[in-house]
């Protein structure tokens, strides 16, 4: 899957792409979302790629994918809500638990089941 960010009328925006060339527009699928929850969703994703980005130079795009993607899965399953970016999850789950997932990861161990 191949990740494009674009500009369209002023406003960045993002789409990804299936192996197969199909485009997938994240934030023009739904009509019935409001402009707030468009912003939302797209801040969100912005913060994520940029979390991608720079943890892919450190780590590997495979290590990346993972770490952001518990990040996010342990804050919604800490707070029950989503976080509005990548960097808001992050600091609330604090440096233990952020390091951990990042130790596990990069050796490959099973994420751990409580927070």
């Amino acid at each position: 899957m191949t990740v494009e960010i674009y500009e369209e009328n002023g406003v960045k925006r993002m789409r990804t792409g299936t192996p197969h060339g199909n485009v997938i527009s994240m934030f023009g699928s739904n009509p019935n979302l409001s402009p707030q929850k468009r912003e939302e969703y797209r801040l969100r994703a912005e913060s994520k790629t940029e979390a991608e980005a720079f943890l892919t130079e450190r780590f590997g795009q495979h290590n990346a994918w993972v770490i952001v993607a518990n990040v996010m899965a342990n804050f919604t399953t800490k707070n029950r809500k989503s976080a509005k970016s990548f960097e808001e999850a992050w600091h609330d789950l604090g440096f233990q638990v952020v390091t951990d997932i990042i130790y596990r990861t990069l050796n490959d161990l099973p994420a751990e089941g409580n927070i």
